[in-house]
């Protein structure tokens, strides 16, 4: 039978202490302690075995302007590592995020950025029109391949074309009821077919729009304060637009008022009547 020694390294854990129930006390290098069972440790998979973290050595790697030199610590189930950056800093950094490269730099890189808005609204609008765009799972936009102006790559470049208009539309309309809205939904994003519009506006123009009786629903539920998300997520199951808005008939109801009507003699109410029950 293999035997396991104390101090022995297994994967990611660091054998202390054998229980004598066939468990073993364990420090796994992402700095927790752990009891692990005997049968685990000497299986042949996972060859990384831990303490149930995903820990992943990101010694000696380089992502963007950052080196990994050590590990650090685990804060809130998160990994951290010490990285060096090329200005020369250490600073201390959550391994996922450094390698997706959400941060690249120790926070150098930041003075070096040429507009200076990153995180205003409007360049916020600007992230998420690119990222609509390019994501794969939006079939309105990926998959009828609309896309965007090349030279709005750049945000200077949008900002150019659209920020004087935009800071016009939000001391009008405010900033949540500001959106981009292209004026030809079967067109690309670019200047000549993108406007600032409210949402109003924006649910009145989709490609996909549902109407009642010559009224969007967008405009439908401004006129009977109706949530429209709501409304849209009954069309969704498959409701019509007049059960979705909440306007069909009671025809219960509708028959007592007409036995009523009847009795009064009262023709026209009559008529209005038999044609809501038809």
């Amino acid at each position: 039978m293999k035997k396991i020694e104390i101090g022995q390294k297994i994967g990611h854990l660091t054998i202390l202490k054998d229980n004598g129930d066939k468990t073993y006390l364990c420090k796994c290098d992402c700095g927790d302690f752990v009891n692990i069972k005997r049968q685990y440790l000497l299986q042949r998979v996972p060859l990384n075995k831990t303490c149930g973290c995903r820990f992943e050595s990101l010694y000696g790697m380089k992502f963007n302007k950052l080196k990994a030199i050590k590990y650090d610590k685990k804060k809130d189930y998160k990994l951290y590592w010490i990285f060096k950056c090329d200005c020369g800093k250490f600073v201390s950094l959550e391994g996922n995020r450094v390698k997706r490269g959400n941060k690249i730099s120790c926070g150098c890189a930041v003075t070096n950025k040429k507009h200076g808005l990153s995180g205003t609204p409007l360049y916020k609008k600007w992230a998420t029109m690119k990222r609509r765009c390019k994501d794969k799972k939006r079939k309105n936009y990926y998959g009828k391949e609309i896309t965007y102006d090349i030279r709005w790559e750049k945000f200077e470049n949008f900002y150019d074309d659209m920020g004087v208009s935009f800071y016009k539309h939000i001391n009008e309309y405010g900033i949540v009821d500001t959106t981009l809205d292209r004026i030809d939904v079967s067109k690309n994003y670019c200047k000549d077919n993108c406007r600032w519009a409210t949402r109003r506006e924006q649910c009145n123009n989709k490609g996909n729009n549902h109407y009642y009786m010559n009224k969007s629903l967008a405009d439908w539920s401004r006129i009977i304060n109706i949530d429209y998300d709501t409304v849209m997520r009954r069309i969704k199951r498959g409701w019509s637009e007049q059960r979705a808005l909440g306007l069909t008939p009671n025809r219960k109801l509708i028959k007592i008022v007409l036995n009523v009507a009847k009795d009064l003699g009262d023709k026209e109410k009559v008529k209005t009547l038999e044609e809501l029950l038809r």
